[in-house]
């Protein structure tokens, strides 16, 4: 099984920012198109921010921290 990582890491940017736009658990399509729509700002320069990619494979066991985090999987096994 293999993994890509993506690590996105935009300083003026907040939890609840990301929660609004990339973290919607009840609808799947959309949270999805809002992770792919932050990296497309990280290429345009709309979105400071830097981008970290890591292939790998074993689960990287990424776990939530800072007020409001949240984390949600999108399974389509």
């Amino acid at each position: 099984m293999a993994y890509l990582v993506i690590v996105v890491n935009a300083p003026n940017e907040s939890i609840n920012d990301f929660n609004s736009t990339a973290e919607l658990p009840t609808k799947v399509a959309e949270g999805i198109q809002g992770c792919i729509n932050a990296l497309l700002a990280v290429e345009a320069g709309t979105l400071a921010a830097s981008v970290q990619v890591t292939t790998r494979d074993t689960d990287p066991g990424v776990t939530t921290h800072g007020t409001n985090s949240q984390q949600n999987t999108y399974n389509h096994l």
